[in-house]
């Protein structure tokens, strides 16, 4: 969500840096369930297997209490916030905890690099929050970070080929760093119970450092070019190593390097077991990534430290992330979001799935809606599953297993629009559409008068002329995973992975409304970019406003609920769809509500804010 024009941060509590220097300060609107409502990237446990920490897109680090005897469900402690920013600033690719559990250690995509291309790993208190230290400056996106087993240091390594870095603890000093890594990102790290340190990168080779940082040893993986993980074994003297490009997953001495065996996966195709794990007692041999059956991404398991038969269990909707030894179990997260506790056996004994609904795969009549506009009927579910209908006017949510007469999908003929679904090169008339590198095509809808089209992308929601120029482009939340324009002719649709539906003016792309669902209680909020929102009963705090408080400060986070009087506009909600213009429906409802309402509740704002007029 964009900065929120109706308020601003006191300029008194952000101390007395350059404000250039800052993050943005303004107070930005963001979707509060309890849990992560982006791709989950990375996991964390402490050493007795009583906390886990969570990193994730949606720019959030979470700590969660474990149940007794590792069975139950985990309960939230605290969330973490950095400073953020738009578009990928702030979004969390790693996180570790300290093995006493009293730190945790997040850094991904800095927003500080939209200033002055450095980044940052954080480092949180866990019994308080307040943000301890900020270590770097680094030269690009933190991909894995470790503490190790003494707690005395902290590992990140870096994307880039800017290599690894290691702290002490006492005093978050520098220690040690090496930035010779062909130019290739490294996404692992893994500490032995001696303090030497071993990573992998994308150059193709293995490091071992020893217990001052220095370099040891390095020798090429045998198996893929891309080796992602590495896991060393309880006592030491092995490595497990999954790769990104190959299902293989591979045994290699602690010592010499050498390769000494592989694990079998003979009878896998596709994906990949790019994260591997020992059990906490050494016995046997744990991979998961992407490989998916029809049932599932799945949990591979070997008995006799890899070399023996091979047991597998489906573990989660999309890729495993990662895998931790915790207690006599394994820890794993997996991008759904989801997160857990595995028996040695692969059965869950704690496992927490995400709340937001899921709209992959919402192509077609997964996504349809009225003439106007403000009926949409989309799955809580990947595709079609759980259907349901959200009316703007009447405002209610109700199921809806039946498809609704009049609603109708996305339009994807009449244009001459090619490769667009879940591709980096769309085309129209078989010329590539401008796109960034990298940015993959997700979603397509065409104007019922065929004058222009929408491409919904991983990155932007973009607009094209029938000739293929572009209109427009807009930041999105998370990849668009369908489009729909309405038959009118007047606004786009889209469903984002962050789990929302936003409605978007056509001429300009503006965003004009958003929608989240809790899918698994069905309580529901709209609200518009300036802030003004409608919920339905209990709904209100699934959603509030998060300030950036410096660079040295963690950020304050207000749920809705605190600006109750003020921000809790159905009126508004209600109109701005049909004036297609926020400002015009905030003008027009305070006018029939009458002026005074608006001056009161200015006054009620807590000090730390103030309220712009309007």
């Amino acid at each position: 969500m964009r900065t929120l024009a109706a308020m601003a941060v006191s300029a008194a509590l952000l101390g007395l840096a350059r404000a250039e220097d800052l993050p943005d300060r303004g107070a930005t609107l963001r979707i509060e369930p309890g849990m992560h409502t982006a791709q989950l990237t990375r996991i964390a446990v402490d050493q007795a297997c009583t906390l886990m920490a969570t990193g994730s897109l949606d720019k959030t680090a979470r700590l969660w209490s474990l149940p007794a005897g590792g069975r139950g469900s985990p309960r939230l402690l605290r969330t973490f916030r950095m400073p953020i920013g738009d578009g990928d600033g702030g979004k969390v690719y790693a996180v570790a905890s300290s093995p006493d559990g009293k730190w945790v250690a997040a850094g991904g995509w800095d927003a500080r690099y939209a200033v002055d291309k450095t980044l940052a790993v954080y480092v949180f208190e866990t019994a308080s929050g307040r943000l301890a230290a900020r270590l770097g400056p680094l030269g690009n996106v933190i991909n894995h970070l470790a503490f190790s087993p003494d707690g005395s240091r902290l590992a990140a390594t870096l994307f880039g080929g800017q290599g690894v870095r290691i702290w002490e603890t006492a005093g978050w000093g520098l220690a040690a760093e090496d930035k010779d890594y062909g130019g290739k990102g490294s996404f692992d790290a893994a500490f032995d119970a001696s303090g030497r340190l071993y990573t992998v990168a994308f150059d193709g080779l293995i490091r071992r450092y020893a217990a001052d940082g220095k370099l040891e040893v390095k020798a090429p993986a045998r198996a893929g070019k891309t080796p992602f993980s590495i896991a060393v074994h309880p006592e030491g003297r092995k490595l497990a190593i999954g790769f990104s490009d190959t299902p293989a997953v591979e045994v290699y001495d602690a010592g010499s390097l050498e390769w000494l065996y592989a694990a079998d996966t003979g009878d896998i195709a596709g994906g990949d077991l790019s994260k591997a794990a020992w059990a906490p007692d050494g016995k046997r041999l744990y991979a998961a990534g992407r490989y998916s059956p029809p049932d599932g991404r799945r949990l591979a398991i070997w008995q006799d430290e890899g070399r023996g038969t091979r047991s597998q269990v489906p573990l989660s909707q999309n890729t495993v992330m990662q895998l931790l030894p915790c207690g006599d179990g394994i820890a794993a997260g997996a991008q759904d979001p989801a997160f857990g506790l595995i028996a040695a056996d692969g059965a869950k004994r704690v496992w927490q799935e995400g709340v937001s609904a899921d709209m992959r795969n919402k192509l077609g009549g997964a996504l349809t809606l009225s003439a106007d506009g403000k009926l949409v009927r989309f799955g809580l579910d990947q595709g079609s599953g759980q259907p349901v209908l959200f009316s703007l006017a009447p405002f209610e949510l109700k199921d809806a297993p039946q498809a609704v007469d009049g609603l109708s999908a996305a339009k994807t003929t009449g244009l001459d629009v090619s490769d667009w679904e879940s591709g980096e090169f769309p085309k129209l008339g078989g010329k590539f559409l401008p796109l960034e590198n990298y940015e993959e095509s997700l979603s397509l809808a065409i104007a019922p008068d065929e004058t222009r089209f929408a491409l919904g992308t991983a990155f932007w929601l973009r607009a094209f002329s029938a000739s293929g120029a572009e209109i427009w482009q807009k930041p999105i939340p998370g990849g668009a995973r369908a489009v729909n324009i309405s038959a009118d002719g007047r606004l786009i649709v889209a469903a984002f992975e962050d789990g929302t539906i936003r409605w978007f003016r056509l001429a300009d792309g503006d965003e004009l409304l958003a929608l989240f669902v809790h899918a698994k209680d069905r309580r529901f909020v709209a609200w518009t970019p300036k802030g003004y929102y409608a919920a339905s009963p209990g709904a209100e705090d699934l959603i509030g406003w998060h300030v950036n408080r410096g660079w040295e400060r963690a950020p304050d986070f207000f749920p809705a609920s605190r600006f109750h009087g003020h921000f809790n506009r159905p009126d508004i909600v209600s109109r701005v769809l049909d004036d297609l213009d926020e400002d015009t429906a905030i003008a027009e409802a305070n006018r029939i509500a009458g002026s005074k309402r608006a001056g009161e509740v200015a006054k009620r704002l807590p000090a730390a804010l103030t309220a712009a007029p309007g």
